[in-house]
């Protein structure tokens, strides 16, 4: 939605025009835009579902979807609100019949009242999770795979978009990302696509599906050492290296590191009273291999929890509130991954750990640089072996010496990180 300049969304306008405008004024701007797609579920008002609902088992596009039971219908069960604490929305029955009279008025689908025992609301079709706004799609079906593919192709080829980002891809046939990433790349050669799947992506990051996916392993990691400081300095350099090999460099470089989401709590707000966690975070989002994904108010200090605190407006006209210290060190700090290519396209050696710090290596052609990370503003002298002959400070503030081939530090407390060329 964009809002040409009213305040009142209710105001607010899409036209293809007005997007096609955004794509290539981001473009003059050097900035590329990645368009969020479900092609799992779509709403019951898709044209596709209505004629389902209308024509029934006639509709040519019954098996798009999968139905238990004819005619398409919501079976609603009232009388058992007092259960809405058994499909979530904190077990608040205002909201949640709220919200199903409105999903009932705006889908147009039939209403059938039942008074046994049951679900509140029982779709007679097959929904993502049991949600009745959510008409899962079936894929496997020609049709509906054909649709799909035509609107990977559509958004690419008639606005210039550089990429996808695809929810819940875990759950659709998978032998559909194969079609799917041979359309895009032939319609963009250059197209980036990225998948939403928690935990291992190795099998879809084959080279022949998605280039990365949103690296939630990495935010777990970043959460245990960082946020909660359940793990020590051991536990963090094995992690480390433990990303680092779960997948091809080439898709470890095209994966997403992010720390907050809209389905997960934001970073600040698991770190509670350890406020500082967020900035040794955000050194390893600048430094590890990935692209750094920065969830929108992370940068000024927005702890929102559950949904739908993570997804709170920006505050725009409360600056004073933001977190100005934090903003200018994600600042710094991802001009830095920006400007070095040693931190975009640098392989990752591990390189040492004790009780006070966590030391790897990024190396790319003939340049290196060293990355500390001091959780805890340690102030003890490192010494590294080194084959450089002069070294620089790129990020941070300390005392560097080279002798016989060894590097010593010193003057470190009051840094996060630590970044050092090697030349």
């Amino acid at each position: 939605m964009l809002c040409l300049g009213k305040l009142n969304p209710q105001d607010w306008a899409f036209t293809e025009e007005i997007f096609k405008e955004l794509i290539e004024d981001a473009h003059k701007k050097n900035m590329k835009v990645v368009l969020d797609c479900s092609l799992n579920h779509v709403h019951p008002r898709h044209y596709a579902f209505q004629d389902l609902v209308e024509k029934g088992e006639k509709s040519e596009y019954k098996d798009w979807f999968t139905v238990f039971d004819y005619p398409v219908r919501f079976i609603h069960r009232p009388h058992l609100y007092s259960n809405t604490y058994k499909v979530g929305w904190d077990g608040n029955q205002e909201e949640y019949k709220a919200y199903l009279e409105k999903t009932f008025k705006e889908t147009k689908v039939p209403v059938e009242i039942k008074e046994d025992e049951g679900p509140i609301v029982e779709p007679t079709f097959k929904a993502w999770w049991g949600v009745p706004d959510m008409p899962k799609m079936n894929l496997k079906n020609d049709g509906a795979r054909k649709w799909a593919l035509d609107v990977t192709e559509y958004w690419i080829k008639n606005f210039d978009i550089d990429g996808w980002r695809m929810d819940v891809a875990k759950e659709l046939d998978f032998s559909f990302w194969k079609d799917f990433r041979d359309i895009a790349i032939k319609t963009k050669k250059d197209v980036v696509l990225i998948s939403e799947i928690f935990g291992d992506t190795s099998q879809w990051l084959q080279g022949d599906r998605f280039d990365g996916t949103m690296n939630y392993s990495f935010r777990e990691t970043m959460i245990d050492y960082f946020a909660t400081k359940r793990i020590d300095n051991k536990e963090f350099a094995n992690s480390l290296s433990n990303l680092y090999s779960m997948y091809s460099f080439e898709a470890l470089s095209a994966c997403q590191n992010l720390l907050s989401s809209h389905d997960v709590r934001r970073f600040l707000n698991q770190c509670e009273s350890n406020t500082d966690g967020i900035f040794g975070a955000v050194f390893l989002q600048a430094t590890f291999p990935g692209i750094a994904g920065i969830y929108y108010g992370d940068e000024i200090g927005l702890g929102g929890g559950g949904d739908p605190f993570n997804r709170e407006p920006f505050p725009w006209d409360s600056e004073d509130k933001w977190n100005k210290d934090l903003m200018n060190f994600t600042s710094e700090l991802m001009n830095i991954k920006a400007n070095e290519p040693v931190l975009k396209y640098g392989n990752f050696q591990m390189v040492n750990f004790d009780n006070n710090y966590v030391i790897f290596r990024r190396k790319f052609e003939h340049e290196s640089f060293l990355c500390i990370v001091n959780r805890d503003k340690q102030n003890v002298e490192i010494s590294i072996e080194t084959f450089a002959q002069n070294v620089e400070a790129v990020y941070g503030e300390c005392e560097l010496e080279i002798s016989s081939g060894t590097l010593k530090i010193s003057d470190i407390a009051d840094n996060f990180g630590l970044i050092i060329k090697e030349n």
